[in-house]
């Protein structure tokens, strides 16, 4: 990471319950929560000109499966729960499932325009995402760039 790109570290967040925090190494953590809800997402990020672009990176734990036809069992791969890849059983996936929070429940935008210190949505349309949006309660507006906390 170049130097010039270090001034853009640090937490992000929007006025919906996300966050985004990059991290030095070039990776990234966003989480959201509302409620009882909540989600985390990891993954790397890369700056280009005034442009951030977040790549979703899954971690995954190792499901054991009891094939009942063959007597044996079989892996397959499922979200994490946690940030620790583990083995698990098919218990353990089915009370996982009971949560009101986890990996990717909700994924972050993946491309911002750098302005500041705002991250500003950028569209699938390419065009920027300017426009307020309606709050949960009542009536009131809200940007939905993110700001940078202070630190």
């Amino acid at each position: 990471m170049c130097f010039s790109q270090s001034k853009y570290l640090g937490i992000y967040k929007d006025s919906f319950g996300n966050k985004i925090e990059l991290l030095a190494n070039n990776k990234f953590r966003h989480t959201w929560q509302f409620d009882l809800s909540a989600s985390w997402t990891n993954g790397n990020w890369l700056i280009s000109n005034d442009t951030l672009k977040l790549e979703v990176v899954k971690i995954n734990d190792t499901l054991k499966i009891f094939d009942k036809k063959n007597n044996t069992y079989k892996d397959s791969l499922v979200l994490a729960e946690d940030e620790i890849p583990k083995r698990i059983n098919e218990t353990q996936n089915t009370i996982k499932s009971l949560s009101s929070g986890g990996q990717n429940r909700v994924l972050p935008n993946t491309l911002f325009f750098l302005k500041k210190n705002k991250l500003i949505i950028v569209k699938t349309n390419g065009k920027l995402q300017t426009e307020k949006i309606k709050g949960f309660w009542g009536n009131k507006t809200y940007n939905t760039w993110y700001r940078k906390l202070e630190e």
